[in-house]
C-alpha cells in the first residue's frame, strides 16, 4: 500500500519506483491528500480505482478509465474483474 499523494514535499523516494506494479487503488474519500496523485498512478498502470460511487464518478469525468464503484458501508471483490 502506498499513499495515493506523491505530492507531498516529504516525499523523496523516486515516485515511479514507488508506483511500479499498482494494480488496485481504494479511495475512502476526496479529500486531496486522499485523491492526490490517483489519476497519475492509475493511467501509468492501468489500475482500477475503487471508491464511492460519487467520487468514481468525478474521477471518470477527470480520465479515471477503470472504476469499481461501491457504497458507503457495502463491500467489493478488488479482483473480481480481472477473473
Amino acid at each position: 500500500m502506498i499513499p495515493s499523494s506523491l505530492v507531498n514535499p516529504a516525499f523523496v523516494s523516486d515516485k515511479a519506483a514507488a508506483i511500479k506494479g499498482v494494480s488496485q487503488i481504494v479511495l475512502t474519500h476526496g479529500h486531496g491528500d486522499h485523491v492526490g496523485d490517483t489519476l497519475d498512478i492509475a493511467k501509468a498502470n492501468g489500475a482500477t480505482v475503487t471508491t464511492n460511487y460519487d467520487l468514481g464518478m468525478w474521477l471518470v469525468s477527470k480520465g479515471l478509465e477503470k472504476l469499481n464503484p461501491m457504497n458507503a458501508g457495502g463491500t467489493t471483490d478488488l479482483f473480481a474483474a480481472s477473473r
